[in-house]
This record gives C-alpha cells, sequence and structure tokens, in this order.
C-alpha cells in the first residue's frame, strides 16, 4: 500500500464549494478561479464523478475506499492529498454534538454553509456569532443598513440608537432576534452604555469621527472589538478593527491620510473630535445605495471577525472608498509615530555592530524581488508611509531605475529615484532607503535627552548657527566611539524639518542611513556624513585629485558606467576627495557648460564608491532625460560641483580600501567622535528598515 494512501486513510476530506471537475481527452481537470491540476489518466473523470459527491467532510478516505484493489485506493489517496495540498480540500475533524437548535439551522443555512466552505465547526463559529451581542451606534442610512444586515445574518441581540434604526432593526428581525434600544443618550455614547456589548459598530454620519474618538481614548474593554465606518473628504472608510493591545487605530488612519491626501479635509474632521456642539455637516453625505453598501460591510465585517470564516478587512486594515467613482481598496495600516495611542517608544540601538565587515548576500532575482515585497505595508495610496512605485513608465536602460512615490499633507508629491546596475528591484529597495532618509530628515522619531547627559552642538560639523536652535527640543545620542549617549539639538537630527526651520544646522539628507539591520543604517549614515565633511573641506580650499577615465576601464562595471554616460551623450569628469576623510570619497560630475549634475559617494572600497557615484550621475542624467523631475534631497543643493579643480590627475587606486575598524580608529586619532540618532519610527520598521541620523564632529586642532 502506497505511503500516500496510509497517511490520508485516516482523513475526513471536504472540497470547497468552489471547485469544479471538467472531463478532458485524457482525464479529468480540477480548478477554481485561481488555480487548477489535472489527474491524467482514462478513468480520472468517471472516479471524480463517483468520489467528490461523498468528499463533504463527514466520511474517512477509508471508509470510502472499503475494499477497493490496492492500485484504486493508491490512486484515490494521490487525487485526495493534491486536493489537500492545493487547498481545494481540506481534513475536517469528526462532528460534534449540536450547538444550535433546528430552527436557527435551517433559517440560517446559508450563514452556516458560507462558515463551512472555508473553515471547520462551522455551526459552533455559527452558534458563536449567534451569541455576540453586537452595537450599532448612529442614526442614518448606513446604521440602518448595519442593524438590518446583522439581524438577518443571524445576530441573535442587537443594540441600536432610538429612531429609524430599531424600526428598521425590529421589521427585518422579526421574532428572530431581539433589538434592544439603547437607552435616553445625551452626546456620545459611552461604554457604561455599552457594557454588555461585544462589538461596537460606529456606523457613519456627522458624529462618527466624535463618537470613534470618545470610545478610542475612553479605552476599548477587554474582550470588545470597536469598528467604524467614517467619511474623509471624498472617501468613505472603514475600518481599522480596534481592540485592547492592539496596534494600528483610528487616529492612525486620520494621520496617514493627512499626510497623503489633502489635508484640508481632516479639519472638519478634528473640529468634530474636539468643538463642543453640533459636529460639522459632512460636505460629501453618502448616497442611500453607497450607505447600503458601507453599512452591509460593516455588518459583514462584524460576521467575518466573530466567526473567523475569513480574516476581517479590517484586522490591520482599512477599507477606502471613493464616493464619486465608488472604486474600493483595503490596505494595511502601519501605526503612526505620532499616534497617542499606540506609538510606541524607539528601540535601543545597537552601536556597536557597525565597525564589523558589511555581509552583501548573494541573492538570487527571485530572493531579491521577495525581499523588496517585504518592503510592501510602506507603500500604499491611502494610508502608506509612501504613496508607492513612480517608475513604471521608465525606460529601464542603461541603468535600472526605481522610482518611491512620497506624498506629503500638503499636496505635495515628490518622486525619489535610485538606481542599480542590474535589478530594477535593488533600485526599487534603494529608492525606498532613500525616501526613508528623506522622511525621518522632516519627522524624526526620537528619544527625548536626559537632563544628565552632555550637550554637544558647536562640535558638529553640520552646525551653521547653533545658537538660533539651543531653546528647541534635546534628543538622545549615542557615540559610535564610546556607546556613552549625549544631547544633540533635535534640529541636527531633523535638518529638513521644522526643528531646524531656523537654519541653524546645515539642511541637508547627509548623515541619514536607512538598512536592514542598525549596523547597515549606521555604516549608511556615517558613510554619508564623512562624504559632507570631505564636500566641506574641499569647499574650503582642500585639495582635489583628478582620476584618469581610462584607469577605470579594466573594471567592468566603471567601464559600463563610462559607455553609458557616452550614449547618453554626456562627458564625466571622476575626482578623489579621498585626502579629507578616513573613507574613500568619489565626486562624478558632467563636463557640460554651466551647473554640472554631480554625484557623490563614500564607501570603505576605493572601487565601489567610484561604481556609486557614477552610477548615480548617469541614473540622474537617464531620468532626467526621461522628463522626471528628481525630489531626492541634494546633500548641498547650493553646490556648484564644476569649481572643484584638481590639481593633478592619476590613475584610479581600484585596490585601495579599509575597514570600518579603521576608520573608528582614524577618528579617535583625528580627536573626532560620530554620534548616532535613532529617527525611524514603528512605521519604518515595519517595513524592515532601521533608520538613523548620524553626527559627525570636526576634527580637533
Amino acid at each position: 500500500m502506497s505511503t500516500s494512501y496510509e497517511q490520508i486513510a485516516p482523513t475526513r476530506p471536504r472540497i470547497r464549494r468552489d471547485v469544479i471537475f471538467t472531463k478532458t481527452p485524457d482525464g479529468v481537470l480540477f480548478h477554481n478561479t485561481s488555480s487548477g491540476f489535472r489527474l491524467t489518466t482514462a478513468s480520472g473523470y468517471r472516479l471524480a464523478t463517483l468520489l467528490v459527491p461523498y468528499l463533504d467532510g463527514t466520511n474517512r478516505v477509508a471508509d470510502l475506499c472499503g475494499s477497493l484493489p490496492d492500485a484504486q485506493k493508491a490512486m484515490i489517496g494521490e487525487l485526495i492529498r493534491t486536493l489537500y495540498e492545493r487547498g481545494f480540500a481540506r481534513d475536517t475533524p469528526e462532528a460534534g454534538p449540536d450547538v444550535i437548535d433546528a430552527g436557527d439551522a435551517e433559517r440560517f443555512a446559508a450563514q452556516i454553509a458560507y462558515i463551512d466552505h472555508y473553515v471547520d465547526d462551522a455551526p459552533a463559529r455559527f452558534a458563536r456569532f449567534r451569541a455576540t451581542t453586537v452595537a450599532v451606534l448612529g442614526d442614518d442610512a448606513v446604521a440602518v443598513a448595519s442593524a438590518k444586515g446583522l439581524v438577518r445574518n443571524g445576530a441573535a441581540r442587537v443594540l441600536v440608537t432610538p429612531g429609524p434604526v430599531a424600526l428598521a432593526a425590529k421589521a427585518e428581525a422579526g421574532d428572530g432576534a431581539e433589538v434592544v434600544e439603547l437607552g435616553a443618550v445625551t452626546g456620545e455614547v459611552t461604554w457604561a452604555d455599552l457594557s454588555d456589548a461585544d462589538v461596537v459598530l460606529v456606523a457613519g454620519g456627522d458624529t462618527a469621527a466624535r463618537q470613534t474618538y470618545a470610545l478610542l481614548a475612553a479605552g476599548v474593554p477587554d474582550g470588545a472589538l470597536l469598528i467604524p465606518t467614517w467619511t474623509y473628504g471624498e472617501r468613505a472608510v472603514v475600518g481599522p478593527t480596534m481592540r485592547r493591545g492592539g496596534a494600528g487605530c483610528w487616529v492612525c488612519a486620520v494621520l496617514r491620510l493627512t499626510s497623503t491626501h489633502d489635508a484640508a479635509a481632516a479639519a472638519p474632521l478634528w473640529a468634530g473630535v474636539t468643538l463642543p456642539g453640533p459636529a460639522p455637516r459632512s460636505a460629501r453625505p453618502l448616497g442611500r445605495p453607497l450607505a447600503s453598501m458601507v453599512g452591509n460591510l460593516l455588518a459583514y465585517e462584524a460576521f467575518r471577525v466573530v466567526t473567523g470564516a475569513l480574516p476581517g478587512e479590517t484586522e490591520g486594515k482599512v477599507v477606502v472608498q471613493n464616493i464619486e467613482s465608488l472604486d474600493v481598496i483595503a490596505e494595511p495600516l502601519l501605526v503612526h509615530p505620532r499616534c497617542p495611542f499606540c506609538s510606541a517608544a524607539p528601540q535601543e540601538l545597537d552601536v556597536t555592530a557597525w565597525v564589523e565587515p558589511a555581509v552583501v548576500p548573494d541573492l538570487s532575482d527571485e530572493e531579491v524581488v521577495a525581499a523588496l515585497n517585504a518592503r510592501q505595508p510602506l507603500l500604499q495610496p491611502h494610508v502608506g508611509v509612501f504613496a508607492g512605485y513612480a517608475d513604471d513608465t521608465l525606460l529601464q536602460t542603461p541603468i535600472k531605475v526605481g522610482v518611491v512615490e512620497v506624498a506629503s499633507a500638503t499636496g505635495e508629491r515628490r518622486s525619489v529615484p535610485a538606481f542599480d546596475l542590474h535589478h530594477v528591484a535593488g533600485a526599487r529597495q534603494r529608492a525606498l532607503a532613500a525616501a526613508v532618509v528623506g522622511v525621518t530628515a522632516r519627522d524624526a522619531v526620537t528619544a527625548p535627552a536626559g537632563a544628565e547627559m552632555e550637550r554637544v552642538a558647536e562640535r558638529l560639523v553640520t552646525a551653521v548657527r547653533p545658537e538660533l536652535v539651543e531653546e528647541g527640543p534635546w534628543v538622545a545620542a549615542t557615540s559610535l566611539l564610546s556607546g556613552d549617549q549625549v544631547a544633540v539639538p533635535l534640529a541636527a537630527a531633523e535638518p529638513l524639518g521644522a526643528a531646524n526651520a531656523t537654519h541653524g544646522f546645515e539642511p541637508t539628507p547627509a548623515g541619514g542611513g536607512a538598512g536592514d539591520t542598525a549596523g547597515a543604517a549606521v555604516r549608511a549614515g556615517l558613510a554619508g556624513a564623512l562624504a559632507y565633511a570631505a564636500l566641506q573641506a574641499t569647499i574650503r580650499g582642500g585639495a582635489v585629485q583628478g582620476v584618469a577615465l581610462d584607469s577605470l576601464r579594466t573594471d567592468v562595471e566603471l567601464e559600463f558606467l563610462l559607455r553609458s554616460a557616452r550614449n547618453l551623450d554626456v562627458d564625466v569628469e571622476v575626482l578623489d576627495l579621498s585626502a579629507h576623510a578616513p573613507v574613500p570619497v568619489v565626486v562624478a560630475r558632467t563636463t557640460a557648460p554651466g551647473r554640472p549634475v554631480w554625484a557623490v559617494a563614500a564607501d570603505v572600497s576605493w572601487r565601489d564608491a567610484a561604481v556609486a557615484a557614477l552610477r548615480d550621475l548617469v541614473g540622474r542624467v537617464q531620468v532626467a532625460g526621461a522628463g522626471l523631475v528628481d525630489g531626492d534631497d541634494p546633500v548641498l543643493p547650493e553646490l556648484d560641483a564644476g569649481t572643484f579643480v584638481a590639481a593633478t590627475t592619476t590613475d584610479a587606486p581600484l585596490d585601495r580600501a579599509t575597514t570600518w575598524r579603521e576608520v573608528r580608529a582614524a577618528l579617535e586619532t583625528a580627536g573626532q567622535d560620530a554620534f548616532a540618532v535613532q529617527v525611524g519610527g514603528v512605521d519604518v520598521a515595519a517595513g524592515g528598515f532601521v533608520a538613523v541620523r548620524v553626527l559627525l564632529t570636526a576634527v580637533r586642532r
């Protein structure tokens, strides 16, 4: 007897209701709307017609096969094993005792069958929903549709506000459910009014925002669920599902929408929450058909969450529907770092691993794409940290281009590009890292400095007039050399944000780093800070070394980049600024008349720094030719790199390299220090990024 049959024999297969089988010339095809498989045997179709009616979860395979010959048993075992593996069927446990009475089982047979299609133990799951008390708060068409949808689908006890909602729910329920009117309530309903409610649905209307916020601020009780529907400008929003200890709430959703869409739409929302008196009337009330759709969705969401038939669409998500077009999308909701209910203190930053050599994994193309897909929670058009990618229409030659679209509360949209020599996925990874650096440079999530910490400001290389911000907030930073904590101005950690509005520090993204680990982020940030310091030293008259282009052509990637520049009708120069830093620093620039396009990179390998600088230069020329406005933040926006004059030209030192341990020693020898500030919130971390800002001190003279 085959092993497949012996493993399958004691199971009770239950085939999904959406699976069909079709006769083929050589057997039978099992399929549903998304996939299928073929059983190739002359008797396959006849076997399916005889077997499938009995795959209802009540029969064991061993009982179905009985005394069939071993060959037929093996065939059946292989078929059912394949059905299991493809998700076309599941092994169901033996039926338990009846948990619902015969009348309810007959009346709600469709609902029980729906649950049974997806999961086991359907009667018990439906009984759980039947025993759940659901409150519907609201008095408009959404509330009416929600209440009617609940009782129509089996809710036995529903709490509603007096008036039209109660009348409609009672008419729908008949004798099948108890519809209880909440007592006389003035203002918002409180948890005290809802003491016996297991699920609370805030069903839209002008007061939805105020009611949702009041219940959220009071704290969702243990075991209770709060699911709202509300409007934001021209969008109807359902969710998220909130519970005690959950991550991502209504405030997170509003803050996300404010950041990525029309900030003006948030004004009446917050006015309704905070100001006494009647709530502002919605500028775009839902029409009756859409109100019915949203109300039924809200009731269905309660059914899904309680029964577990399917994951709730608002579990960690919101459903956003355009009121005009009716386009609808469900998007994951990340915790907003400014949310007073969900945000958490930044985790402690490990500043020891950065000196270890960076490990560059050798990933297959599929692994590169999988790593990129893991970042997807950051990219959502409505409630994402970023709005999405904007590179689909770009020509991906000669350089691969990734572009992340970053939205802001002002309605401004920036396109942040990055480049890779091999994969669009790799370019998108770099673009995401650059976007994270840009976002955290404008709105850093930091830990406050302790009163006992030494204050460091004037010594930082980005300091311009630090006295202008000394009265502002100070945040904790950790020395990369000693591990000691110091206090630095928030303006230094957030150089492009409101804290640095007076430009007490250089408004530059240099020093920002984002990576998979703290070590990778710190290395990226320190490299950027050292490149910035080398540029400043050059501006102040430091020596510049030219690099002979022919000496670069012995390296395959550098040769490719030089030829790519030539194909774009661009002449380039490469300059070596390594004399002003403990790491190789390379600048690549165009030579056409006028202000040149330029890029700078620093790395422990001179060759890698040269590749990065030329890659970014050629990529910027390429996207500019395609008409893309580069919204990335320049290291020094006013710098004309054409003013750098090379004293001499030498061959490229392609073999020159150092280590991060040697960099650490060189900083100590020069009397410098470098301080790391963790600037990324839990949302950035959910996308797999650690974000830091590295602040370098000047050389002690």
